[in-house]
């Protein structure tokens, strides 16, 4: 069981650093908008929070699936696609996602006009 555990984490790792984030994105969007969206998913999400998933662990990563499908549809909702680093247009501007949460999505959108 070790083994299996370390190679999904050195699997995981290599992903991550080739460049196989996830990000949020939705043409045409600003990268603000983006954060604005994401940031009432966020507040959404907390209505529904398990406020004591952290005391049991089984609990937690029952939260954890929950949190990330909640974050995900929520987006989606919104017109959000989910799309892997290399297949992001290159003028896009990325916010990375969290590299110790793996499920965290990175932000992506066109540069601001301020």
């Amino acid at each position: 069981m070790k083994r299996r555990s370390l190679i999904v984490i050195l699997l995981g790792l290599a992903c991550f650093l080739s460049g196989c984030g996830k990000y949020y994105y939705q043409e045409g969007k600003s990268l603000a908008e983006c954060k604005q969206d994401c940031s009432k998913c966020l507040a959404e999400l907390n209505k529904y929070r398990d406020a004591n998933a952290e005391e049991d662990p089984a609990r937690f990563n029952a939260a954890y699936d929950y949190e990330g499908k909640f974050l995900d549809t929520c987006m989606k909702d919104k017109g959000y696609k989910i799309a892997s680093e290399n297949k992001l247009p290159l003028k896009v501007k990325r916010e990375k996602p969290d590299p110790w949460n793996l499920y965290d999505r990175g932000l992506a959108g066109t540069i601001d006009d301020n």
